[in-house]
């Protein structure tokens, strides 16, 4: 066992494959999480950038015992790192008041991390990486999303009949006894020309967010209601 292990860590065919192997699966369940999700980046896109994190450590590695070169044998995977970094900021978008992407773009990041590591024989911590991201983003997702239910502040995006503005809003809050924290003007326009805004308020105590979404849908100037996340 121990002459197996020590084999796999060595520069040889079996060893390659394996890494390039152990990257794509890696990466590959990874980006499927996110794909489930309806990411935009998914399988074949973690895949690819942890099996290209992966071989390109490969090579540095290849040329570093090839050319008995002294240069740095891991500059090659500082550069992947900031490659993937931009490649990740193109998948945040801003949309109003709502961030998206950051947590594709932060596994995508640290999955070429556990390609790194892969490539340069380094199976437990590969591992260990790849464990500690899917753990992240598949189970603390569901954490996350109890937190954010039992939050007393709702940030909401609401589209209001112009002729009418924000007022039966903000009697609806007072009347609650609700605090408003902001409310802002969004440039966004649907149809008929609506007032569109966002709207944080302190509910003070715990109430179900559906249920105060549910309330403001329902008054007569507001066309539209839903909460920011």
């Amino acid at each position: 066992m121990q002459q197996c292990i020590e084999y796999l860590g060595e520069f040889n065919a079996v060893s390659i494959f394996l890494r390039l192997f152990l990257a794509v699966v890696f990466g590959g369940i990874i980006g499927l999480e996110r794909r489930l999700r309806k990411r935009d980046a998914g399988l074949r896109t973690f895949a690819l950038v942890c099996a290209g994190a992966a071989l390109a450590m490969i090579t540095n590695e290849y040329i570093f015992l090839r050319h008995n070169m002294t240069a740095d044998p891991g500059r090659m995977a500082s550069q992947v790192i900031s490659g993937v970094g931009f490649l990740g900021a193109g998948m945040i978008i801003l949309n109003g008041k709502q961030v998206k992407g950051l947590t594709t773009a932060a596994s995508l990041w640290a999955t070429a991390a556990v390609g790194i590591a892969l490539g340069s024989g380094f199976f437990i911590g590969a591992s260990f990486g790849f464990f500690i991201i899917f753990v992240s983003t598949t189970f603390m997702y569901k954490i996350e999303e109890r937190a954010a239910k039992d939050s007393k502040f709702i940030l909401m995006y609401i589209e209001t009949k112009k002729e009418i503005g924000t007022s039966e809003i903000i009697k609806y809050i007072k009347e609650k006894d609700f605090l408003l924290c902001s409310i802002e003007k969004s440039e966004e326009r649907k149809q008929n020309d609506n007032l569109c805004v966002y709207v944080e308020i302190n509910i003070k105590k715990y109430i179900e967010h559906n249920e105060i979404i549910s309330e403001i849908n329902l008054l007569n100037s507001v066309v539209y209601a839903e909460e920011i996340r």
